[in-house]
C-alpha cells in the first residue's frame, strides 16, 4: 500500500515518512481497543443484572441487554443454588473430617479401655502375689535373720578358735626358739651387800648386757651376745608374722655380723652390702646419679666402748644407735604382745634381756589388754579355758587381729615411743657422762705384773668371797663358778701418776 501523500509503500524496514502514514497504521489498534472496552461494559452490565439486589416480592423481570434475553430471577436462583451447593460441599467435608476424627477417638478409647482392663488385671494379680508372698513374712524374716546371725556367730567362733590355735602355735614356737637359743635367767649376789641379789640374763651362755652397762662390756662377749639376740629376735618376728619397725639383718653368707637399719631406711628392696666390705666401698664410690644405699647401724665392736669413742667416734655413734634400735625393736615386740608397761621412759628400753625374758619365757609377767581387744566369743579367753597371754595374738600376717586395723591401733594406743631418736640421745648422754665421771682403765696381766706394791688396787667396800682384786665393784661380774681367778678387768686406780705410763 502506498501513502496517498508521499506515494511511498510502507514496510517494516522503511520508517514512516509523514503523519498520515503513522495515523493510518494506528487506526486498527484503536478500533480493537474500543471493541474490548465495549465488551467489558456489556459483561459488567450483565453481571450486575444477575447478582444485583432486587426486591423479592417484585415480579419476574426479563429484559434485553445488548440483544441477550436475561431472566433475572432465574439467574439469581441459579447463583444461590450454586452457592448452596458449594456450602453443602464444604460442610460435607467438615462432617467427613469430624466423623473420621470421631472414629479415631473411638478406636483410641477402646484401646485405652483394653489397656486399663489389662492393667487392672495385672495389678490385681500382683496384689494377689504380694499378699501370698507377704503372708507370714515377719515370722520367716525373723527366722532368716536368726539363721544368718547364728551362721555368722558360728563362723566367727571357728575363725576366733582357729586364730587362737595359730596364736598358741606362735607362742609355742617362740618359747621353743628362746629355749633353744639358751635364754636363761640367773640371780647372784653382788659385791655391794646393800644392793642384794643381781639379775642376769644369758643367751647361748653369753650375758645380755643392759644398755647402761655397755662401757664395761668386753667387746667379744658383747658382739656374741648381740648376734645371738638378733638371731632370736628375727626368728621370733618371723614366727609372730610381725614386721619390726627397724629392719634387722642377721649374720649370713658374705655378711658375718648382724646390723640394723633405721626405721626410715628399713625394708629397702635393694641389698645393702656388709659395712666395710669391698662391695660397700664400691657402692659408696659408684654412680652419683643413683640414690645411695642406706647405711646400716652396726651391732658389733672390736674395742671396748670408751676406747672406741676416742678412736672412732663415727663407729661409736653407729654402734650406740644400733643397740638402741635393737632395744627399741625388743620393746616394740613386747608392746605388741601385751608385755610390760607403756615404755614411757628410756630406762625401760635398756634391759634388753629382761624384756626378752618377759616376752618369751616368763608367764607371770602382767599382760596389757586394751578395751575390746578380747572378744566375748574368743575361745582363747573364754571362762572355761585357762587364762592365756596375748603372745601371738596380734600380727601383720593375718586378717584376724591385724595390727593395722582399728582394734590394733586401740591396742597400741599407749605406745608413745614412736621414734627412737630421743632414746638414742639419752643413752649416749648417759654413757658419755659415765665415761667422763669415772676414771676407769683396763689392765692386762703384764700390767699387773709390772705394777709396784704401793699401786695395788683399792676396792671400794667389802669384797665377798670368790672375787679377785682385778674385778671392779661396778663391773658385770659373772658367777664364781664360771669365771675362775682372772687378773683382767675394770678397776679404779688409787693413783694414776705412774712412772712410764700415760
Amino acid at each position: 500500500m502506498e501513502c496517498e501523500i508521499c506515494g511511498k509503500p510502507h514496510s517494516a524496514k522503511l520508517p514512516f515518512n509523514c503523519v498520515t502514514c503513522a495515523r493510518t497504521e494506528l487506526y486498527p489498534l484503536r478500533v480493537a481497543h474500543v471493541q474490548t472496552l465495549l465488551e467489558k461494559e456489556h459483561y459488567e452490565a450483565k453481571v450486575e443484572a444477575v447478582i444485583g439486589e432486587k426486591d423479592d416480592d417484585a415480579n419476574d423481570e426479563s429484559y434485553m441487554l445488548n440483544g441477550d434475553l436475561i431472566d433475572e430471577r432465574e439467574s439469581r436462583e441459579a447463583l444461590s443454588l450454586e452457592r448452596l451447593r458449594s456450602e453443602i460441599g464444604e460442610a460435607q467435608l467438615v462432617i467427613d473430617a469430624a466423623a473420621e476424627q470421631a472414629q479415631s477417638l473411638q478406636r483410641k478409647m477402646e484401646e485405652q479401655k483394653a489397656t486399663i482392663a489389662a492393667s487392672k488385671t495385672l495389678v490385681n494379680q500382683r496384689k494377689s502375689d504380694a499378699e501370698s508372698a507377704t503372708h507370714g513374712l515377719d515370722g520367716r524374716s525373723n527366722k532368716e535373720v536368726e539363721h544368718v546371725t547364728a551362721s555368722i556367730k558360728r563362723r566367727e567362733y571357728h575363725f576366733d578358735r582357729q586364730h587362737a590355735e595359730i596364736a598358741y602355735s606362735r607362742a609355742f614356737l617362740c618359747k621353743e626358739a628362746a629355749s633353744l637359743a639358751g635364754l636363761k635367767y640367773r640371780r647372784r649376789r653382788t659385791k655391794d651387800r646393800a644392793s642384794g641379789l643381781r639379775e642376769d640374763f644369758v643367751i647361748g651362755g653369753v650375758p645380755i648386757f643392759d644398755l647402761r652397762e655397755l662401757n664395761s662390756a668386753p667387746p667379744a662377749q658383747l658382739t656374741a651376745s648381740l648376734t645371738n639376740v638378733t638371731n632370736l629376735i628375727v626368728r621370733v618376728a618371723q614366727y609372730l608374722a610381725l614386721r619390726l619397725p627397724s629392719e634387722i639383718t642377721p649374720a649370713h653368707r658374705d655378711y658375718p655380723l648382724p646390723t640394723i637399719f633405721q626405721p626410715s631406711a628399713s625394708y629397702d628392696p635393694r641389698d645393702s652390702p656388709f659395712p666395710g666390705s669391698a662391695n660397700a666401698q664400691t657402692s659408696d664410690s659408684g654412680n652419683g646419679d643413683q640414690k645411695p644405699l642406706p647405711r646400716p647401724r652396726t651391732l658389733y665392736i672390736g674395742e671396748r666402748l670408751p676406747k672406741l669413742a676416742k678412736e672412732d667416734p663415727n663407729a661409736y655413734n653407729f654402734f650406740i644407735e644400733g643397740v638402741t634400735l635393737l632395744a627399741w625393736d625388743v620393746a616394740w615386740l613386747c608392746r605388741t604382745q601385751g608385755v610390760g608397761g607403756n615404755f614411757s621412759t628410756w630406762e625401760e628400753f635398756c634391759p634388753v634381756g629382761r624384756n626378752l625374758w618377759q616376752l618369751l619365757v616368763d608367764d607371770d609377767t602382767p599382760r596389757h589388754r586394751s578395751n575390746g581387744s578380747v572378744k566375748a566369743n574368743d575361745p582363747a579367753h573364754s571362762k572355761s579355758s585357762p587364762p592365756t597371754s596375748d603372745l601371738g595374738r596380734f600380727s601383720h600376717g593375718t586378717a584376724h587381729s591385724f595390727l593395722g586395723t582399728a582394734e590394733g591401733n586401740d591396742y597400741m594406743r599407749g605406745w608413745r615411743a614412736t621414734a627412737p631418736m630421743k632414746i638414742m640421745d639419752q643413752v649416749k648422754s648417759f654413757l658419755q657422762g659415765e665415761m667422763q665421771s669415772a676414771e676407769w682403765e683396763l689392765l692386762d696381766e703384764k700390767e699387773w705384773d709390772d705394777m709396784d706394791v704401793h699401786e695395788e688396787p683399792v676396792a671400794v667396800g667389802p669384797r665377798p668371797n670368790g672375787f679377785d682384786d682385778a674385778q671392779s665393784v661396778m663391773s658385770l661380774a659373772p658367777e664364781s663358778d664360771d669365771v675362775g681367778n682372772r687378773t683382767k678387768g675394770w678397776t679404779k686406780l688409787k693413783s694414776r701418776n705412774v712412772q712410764g705410763r700415760e
